[in-house]
């Protein structure tokens, strides 16, 4: 069996921000740390993602037309999506109340830490991972 063969499946994060500088700044450091990432900066595109969803999705809560939070709301009430984590991207202040009240699994203060983005998409993906695997026994 070749090395390739063990290797788990790369995970998927999507970025939605309104900001080009943010999904560019964010699409490279999860390539270069061996995600598949995702950017846009429409946050209708939730709305009608199809298959296969994302493993993870960073969510701006200021989008130009869109609400993150509404969206957020959106995704955590839809027995598609719900078991997706959604962390909140926003430089508010109240960034954790927020997150909180739309049902994020978390959050990312801008401006961001790499290591700290990479240790958030990290834990929220393995955990993801953990529970569909105990769901599947």
């Amino acid at each position: 069996m070749s090395n390739t063969m063990l290797t788990a499946k790369q995970k998927t994060i999507l970025v939605v921000d309104d900001n080009k500088g943010i999904l560019d700044v964010m699409r490279v450091i999860l390539e270069h740390s061996g995600y598949i990432a995702t950017t846009t900066n429409d946050g209708r595109y939730l709305i009608h993602m199809k298959q296969p969803l994302p493993d993870l999705i960073f969510l701006d809560i200021m989008l130009s037309g869109t609400d993150g939070r509404e969206l957020c709301k959106l995704l955590k009430a839809d027995e598609k999506t719900k078991h997706m984590p959604v962390l909140i991207l926003s430089a508010n202040n109240d960034i954790a109340e927020i997150s909180k009240n739309c049902g994020a699994d978390g959050y990312l203060s801008k401006p961001f830490d790499m290591k700290h983005m990479l240790d958030l998409v990290e834990l929220h993906t393995r955990k993801m991972f953990s529970e569909n695997a105990n769901k599947d026994k």
